[in-house]
């Protein structure tokens, strides 16, 4: 919402937010499907090369995109600075926050009924990020 609102001061700067939270959005949005794949494949997602891969570069778009968020937007905020969420910043941070959030979505889902097991992949579902576009018009 800060982009949204307050970046649209600098135009190259509003352009290059969107496009690393575009970015982001992709690399979580694919992470997510990997889940998916692995949770009904039955494998422990934290076995999973692919799985690995797509958490590490999520995590890398995100904190790229935070970061530039807090370092070209909210930085250079004259006056009150609108209170942002506390984030992690470093990828190894982000990382191991979210397999551990992937394990325990595994566990959860192993020994799930098949009824569950819907629910939790619905669930999933609703962890991909919203277009930026959605997000501008809350």
């Amino acid at each position: 919402m800060i982009l949204a609102t307050v970046g649209k001061e600098d135009i190259a700067r509003y352009v290059r937010g969107i496009q690393l939270y575009a970015d982001a959005k992709s690399e979580f949005d694919a992470m997510i499907a990997e889940l998916k794949f692995t949770l009904t494949t039955g494998q422990d997602p934290t076995r999973s090369a692919v799985f690995s891969g797509a958490l590490q570069q999520a995590a890398e778009k995100r904190v790229a995109f935070t970061s530039f968020i807090s370092r070209e937007i909210v930085d250079k905020l004259k006056g009150a600075k609108p209170g942002l969420p506390e984030v992690i910043e470093a990828v190894p941070q982000l990382v191991k926050a979210l397999t551990e959030s992937g394990l325990s979505i595994w566990k959860a889902f192993r020994d799930a009924s098949k009824e569950r097991r819907d629910a939790i992949l619905t669930e999933v579902n609703h962890l991909q990020w919203r277009s930026f576009e959605q997000l501008t018009k809350t």
